[in-house]
């Protein structure tokens, strides 16, 4: 029988954040601070998540491929710690970022959420007058036609649900993916921010892509430059970092202490920013890391437990002007009209 549980983060993904020759992750939940470990089987999956219609297996074995590619490329990473050169490489590279950033439960709601209120819209308009209604009627046959009054009564009383096939949203995904982030992706400068310190960690999320919208001010200028910062953490050791602005080289060292230490790239900033675009859950290989607060605050992960992390990262991102949500809106923009 064909598995129904199907993993939106990939295992091999997950198990980069092990440490210590461990095999279970820690969990933190993101509303009461609670801990649990279970094994990488057991977290970033949902059920029938890749099924379309009655298939349950095609596009999950589709996956299964790329990932096995894509491991190799993300071990290669690990071991060398250089960004891929090969065309074949960096093309897997971007397509599992773009994948981990749109394919996940909550932006699938979000779009869930935006095809909703579209088709709510469509129904409004089209009872909007008898004309527009009969005009957009006017090839079915008049006896089995529904009254106007009867539908436009229906559609301002809202009493009705819309439901979606399985795999309805993965062409929007695709679009999302084929048409925005990665021809995005082909225009940032991208850099490996690794953790030189052994006991500094990066954590990854159920939703770990960190994007936000930047404005940046030339000395002597007064004009600000807009721009883009995109994160993802590869393992709890490398975090690929995307920047249109081309600030870093391709590989930089992050020190606990020192240059870069209170800035947006260092590791509990990162964090903070990995830890904001959660919607549920954290995974780490221990509770040796850290986040910043809004007033520059580093806490440790053992201080969150049992806390409203939500609460904490919220106001660290408020303090840094990321209202903007920019991976969420970009997300819409798929499917509005």
């Amino acid at each position: 029988m064909p598995a129904k549980r199907h993993h939106f983060l990939p295992q091999f993904y997950l198990r980069g954040f092990l440490k210590h020759n461990r095999n279970q992750l820690n969990v933190i939940k993101l509303d009461k601070g609670g801990l649990f470990k279970t094994d990488t089987k057991n977290i970033g999956c949902e059920t029938d998540w890749n099924r379309v219609c009655d298939d349950r297996t095609s596009v999950e074995e589709h996956f299964a491929k790329i990932d096995g590619a894509t491991s190799r490329v993300l071990n290669k990473i690990a071991k060398n710690e250089v960004l891929p050169t090969e065309t074949d490489d960096i093309a897997l590279l971007f397509y599992f970022v773009a994948r981990l950033s749109i394919h996940n439960p909550s932006m699938r709601n979000s779009l869930k959420v935006a095809e909703i209120d579209r088709f709510k819209h469509f129904g409004r308009w089209k009872t909007s007058s008898p004309g527009i209604y009969y005009e957009t009627k006017k090839d079915q046959d008049p006896e089995k036609l529904t009254p106007y009054e009867h539908m436009k009564r229906f559609v301002e009383e809202g009493k009705y649900k819309i439901n979606f096939d399985h795999g309805y949203f993965l062409k929007y995904e695709t679009k999302f993916i084929e048409e925005d982030l990665i021809p995005m992706f082909c225009n940032l400068q991208w850099t490996l921010l690794i953790a030189k310190d052994p006991t500094e960690s990066f954590v990854c999320s159920d939703r770990p892509a960190f994007m936000r919208t930047v404005f940046s001010q030339l000395l002597g200028e007064t004009k600000f430059i807009p721009g883009v910062t995109f994160s993802l953490p590869l393992n709890w050791r490398i975090c690929l970092y995307g920047d249109s602005q081309n600030i870093y080289p391709e590989k930089y060292y992050i020190h606990k202490e020192g240059r870069g230490d209170d800035s947006a790239t260092s590791v509990p900033s990162l964090n903070s920013g990995t830890i904001y675009g959660a919607q549920r859950h954290i995974y780490s290989g221990d509770l040796n890391w850290e986040i910043t607060t809004a007033s520059g605050e580093k806490r440790n992960a053992n201080s969150l437990i049992g806390k409203k992390i939500k609460d904490v990262i919220g106001a660290w991102y408020k303090q840094y002007h990321f209202e903007d949500n920019s991976l969420k809106n970009l997300a819409l923009d798929t499917i509005r009209p």
